[in-house]
């Protein structure tokens, strides 16, 4: 009699197994989270709030649709600094060949995605005044 109760406890569970999948009420199985990280990695309009923000200026070398080089002063030597552009850029003005920008960019696998590009002050200009005091009546 213990047997057929057994037998007949295993046959419900599997039953209930069987249910759980046919009606997908089961957990979900993530997908392999190495495969996840490579989407990302390939989504250059994927936000990456992971990513430090850093910031650089220099003269704007080359500019087209979808990238920018600046001439970065470094030490004494002026280096080539490369950015690309994506969904997240957001540019203040025009930029052409020649000018002094400012840019806010996030390096992901090597490559620095612009996120903010904005005219440089002239480095001889003065700092900006401060905002004048309300005055009391």
């Amino acid at each position: 009699m213990d047997f057929n109760r057994d037998i007949l406890a295993a046959a419900a569970v599997l039953g209930l197994c069987f249910v759980s999948v046919a009606n997908g009420s089961l957990p979900q199985k993530n997908k392999d989270s190495r495969s996840h990280a490579f989407e990302d990695q390939n989504d250059p309009n994927q936000k990456h709030p992971e990513s430090p923000t850093k910031s650089v200026t220099g003269k704007v070398v080359a500019i087209s649709d979808k990238s920018l080089t600046l001439e970065v002063q470094s030490g004494g030597a002026s280096d080539p600094m490369d950015f690309i552009f994506d969904s997240n850029t957001k540019m203040d003005s025009p930029v052409q060949p020649g000018s002094m920008v400012s840019v806010d960019y996030r390096t992901e696998e090597g490559k620095n995605y612009a996120l903010h590009v904005m005219p440089a002050p002239p480095a001889n200009a003065p700092p900006p005044a401060p905002p004048p005091k309300p005055q009391s009546n």
